[in-house]
């Protein structure tokens, strides 16, 4: 799977169901930890999502994180 294909599932992920661990989504995208930490990492420089301990949550429920 591409990079950017990778990120728009993440991100489909995340929006639906508000919050995804690391694990949830090695398994639902068949990528390795390090890929989806990676991936993560930059979707959330870009803004795109809240990267947590664990996974990632949506932009609109960062206020739940903090």
């Amino acid at each position: 799977m591409l990079t950017e294909q990778r990120y728009e599932k993440i991100l489909d992920l995340v929006n639906e169901k508000k919050s995804v661990t690391v694990k949830e989504m090695t398994e639902l995208l068949e990528s390795s930890e390090s890929t989806i930490r990676r991936d993560l990492t930059v979707l959330h420089k870009k803004g795109r999502l809240v990267k947590v301990f664990g996974g990632a949550v949506a932009i609109e429920d960062r206020k739940s994180v903090v």
